[in-house]
């Protein structure tokens, strides 16, 4: 006869009696209709003669949830065992919960979850898949053939036969990117919005991985010089050349090698030449020539050879703000494609031509809108890369690199995104010369190409030095998107900056005005402009004067805009009274200290410069009061108005001759304090246009790379 437990019901607590077999299964109670399970503990437990109860079998997990009372074993009668003959069983009852029934709502709502998450587990694979190679090895099996069977070695048996076998291949090809985009002297370049950090990394990641260039932690052969990127490599003409020398002198006889140059490329007195960060379009000295670069080309080992100049660009909405975005000349297109024998060049755009970017540009198509930013041709080489996903067949590491085949997809590429944005310009991608017709056999066997060394900056005067100079007169650029002069790690030689040290502190200087008379003008000037370019304190100062409108233009839009302009109508008023105070001084330069002959120069021209500005600023705003502003494109994301720079002036004879007096100014500071701060900051500045125009804009970010 089966013994029976007893316990209480955790839910009604009423208490059960269990027949000890069903012990190890779920019951429902009788009372309530809970389900619950007996559960108990291994207890040793003393009958009067001595010996030890065995546990009951398979009661060893501890009571779930504190609940439920002790169950006594007993005998099949409805009372507790007290003494001999009583094996207790210690145990408890668990109640188990059954799973609520969702509502129609919660069902719906993880429904609409999971679907969402697939959705952006598909746009995310779609997106970064191309990155693969960041985390796993770009190799595979090269196969033997009868032309190539570098990859395929023979070794002798045990029994004397051959047997093959085939070594992981990797490809033996090499990039190498060049991006230049703050000149000191030239247009700006676009590699990325404001304030979004690198992406000329992501671009060469994204071509390693089409072209199978290695990208592996032990043998990575991309290497990228841009002053876009978070470890500040500045591209100065030393650093330049170094690096592209290294490159060729690295590359092995079978490397399949491509080099993109991004940036300025100048025809100055019948010679072309490449424009490193400090470039001076009037100073030969500053630039490189380009023979020098195609000599070292030319001496490379590499057996397939490509270069790509994407150069003389503009972005239509910044406009052209300092000189180095011209059309591109006959000269230089001549000259660029003058490559030695053997070399393919591919330039991204043609005579009369420049080659486009674009701060913003939303395209439609994919299974949402997407906002490209940069180079025109780099955005034709992604588009033209996520169309040939999974159409192309795998290369072989002897193959060539597929230049023809690929400068047709952009180009069809290019035209698409042109026609998209209506753009008005040409941008027609040329290639000239051609490969070896046999390219040198893969080598698996050959230790990998060394890796590129970027020569340090040339010896400079300590950062704390000039930033110190640089904290005393450098002033708000005129428009948000003039180009960032990064001057504390430009190098200065220590010698010339000591010859500009002033034992007057411009603390003792505001203390003693009267004194100073010179120097604290100078500094009252520095004020204003600061305090104008800061904006309206009553409108919360947007700390730089503004340059853009949101669409639509409504009448109270006008008001608000139109209240703003009364501040700089009144900043106006304010700098002219200072520049007529600063000419007065003029007898008193000679005698001051070289650091302060040179802040005066350049606070006379800087009020003149932005009193130009402000001006030609005033008159464009007309537009707006007027409603004579461009179309704007709702589909390329275009939903605001941005001020461009064009070299034509519309504000008069008057503002022109300020305009030349202080671009005279500015050349004397080149001149008479070269080598220093100042001069670098007058040269960026007396190339300026001042020209101001309204262009369609967007103010949608690009999407992350």
């Amino acid at each position: 006869m089966n013994a029976l437990a007893q316990g209480r019901c955790p839910r009604c607590q009423a208490v059960l009696r269990i027949p000890e077999p069903w012990l190890h299964q779920l019951l429902r109670c009788r009372h309530c209709g809970a389900i619950v399970r007996p559960r108990g503990t291994r207890v040793a437990a003393t009958v009067p003669d001595g010996n030890t109860v065995a546990p009951a079998p398979g009661m060893t997990a501890p009571p779930v949830h504190g609940v439920g009372d002790p169950i006594t074993r007993m005998p099949p009668v409805d009372v507790a065992v007290g003494g001999a003959g009583g094996s207790p069983l210690v145990t408890s009852i668990s109640y188990v919960r059954r799973r609520p029934r969702g509502s129609p709502l919660r069902t719906a709502v993880v429904w609409l979850l999971a679907l969402g998450l697939l959705a952006g587990g598909l746009y995310l694979f779609n997106q970064y898949y191309p990155l693969a190679p960041l985390l796993v090895k770009n190799d595979r099996a090269a196969q033997p053939n009868d032309q190539n069977n570098a990859a395929t070695q023979e070794s002798k048996g045990s029994e004397g036969k051959n047997v093959a076998r085939t070594a992981p291949a990797t490809f033996p090809r090499r990039l190498l990117v060049l991006n230049i985009d703050n000149y000191l002297f030239l247009n700006p370049l676009t590699s990325s919005p404001k304030g979004q950090g690198d992406r000329i990394r992501a671009a060469a990641q994204r071509w390693a991985f089409e072209w199978h260039i290695p990208l592996d932690k032990d043998n990575s052969q991309v290497f990228v010089l841009s002053d876009t990127l978070p470890e500040r490599s500045i591209p100065v003409k030393d650093v330049l050349q170094g690096t592209y020398v290294s490159f060729f002198q690295t590359s092995r006889a079978q490397d399949r090698i491509v080099v993109y140059f991004s940036g300025h490329a100048l025809w100055r007195d019948g010679s072309a030449y490449l424009a490193p960060l400090e470039a001076d379009p009037d100073d030969p000295n500053t630039l490189i020539p380009l023979s020098d670069f195609y000599e070292h080309l030319k001496n490379c080992r590499a057996t397939q050879k490509v270069v790509i100049w994407d150069v003389c660009r503009y972005n239509p909405e910044r406009g052209q703000l300092r000189p180095g975005s011209e059309p591109m000349s006959n000269e230089l297109f001549q000259a660029l494609q003058a490559a030695p024998a053997g070399v393919e060049v591919i330039l991204t755009c043609g005579p009369g031509e420049n080659a486009l970017e674009f701060s913003s540009v939303t395209l439609e198509g994919g299974p949402r809108p997407q906002t490209y930013a940069g180079s025109a041709f780099l955005i034709a080489a992604r588009l033209a890369a996520e169309r040939r996903k999974g159409t192309v067949q795998p290369p072989a590491p002897e193959d060539p690199l597929p230049v023809s085949e690929w400068i047709a997809t952009v180009q069809q590429r290019l035209n698409e995104l042109l026609e998209t944005v209506r753009a008005e310009k040409k941008q027609t991608v040329h290639q000239h010369g051609s490969r070896p017709p046999t390219l040198v056999a893969v080598n698996p066997q050959e230790p990998p190409a060394q890796r590129v060394v970027f020569p340090p900056p040339p010896r400079t005067a300590s950062a704390a030095e000039v930033a110190g100079i640089v904290s005393e007169f450098i002033l708000p650029p005129l428009k948000e998107d003039a180009g960032a002069a990064e001057m504390a790690g430009f190098p200065f030689d220590p010698q010339v900056l000591a010859a500009y040290r002033d034992p007057i502190s411009i603390e003792e200087v505001q203390k003693n005005p009267e004194q100073y008379r010179l120097r604290a003008t100078v500094l009252r000037a520095f004020k204003e402009i600061r305090d104008i370019w800061q904006g309206d304190p009553a409108s919360g100062g947007t700390g730089q004067l503004p340059d853009t409108i949101k669409a639509p233009i409504t009448d109270e839009l006008k008001k608000t805009i139109f209240a703003g302009l009364d501040f700089y109508a009144e900043g106006i008023a304010r700098l002219e009274l200072v520049d007529a105070d600063l000419d007065a001084l003029e007898a008193m330069r000679n005698s001051e200290s070289r650091r302060w002959q040179a802040h005066y120069d350049y606070a006379r021209a800087a009020v003149k410069t932005r009193l130009a500005f402000l001006n030609e600023y005033n008159k464009v705003m007309g537009n707006v009061r007027t409603n004579t502003l461009p179309m704007l494109d709702p589909k390329l994301g275009q939903n605001q108005y941005k001020l461009a720079s064009t070299n034509r002036l519309r504000s008069g004879k008057e503002v022109e001759r300020m305009v030349e007096q202080a671009r005279q100014i500015y050349g004397r500071i080149v001149q008479e304090h070269k080598g220093t701060p100042w001069a670098i900051q007058a040269k960026r500045e007396k190339n300026l246009s001042l020209g101001l125009t309204w262009q369609p804009s967007s103010d949608k970010k690009a999407d992350d790379d």
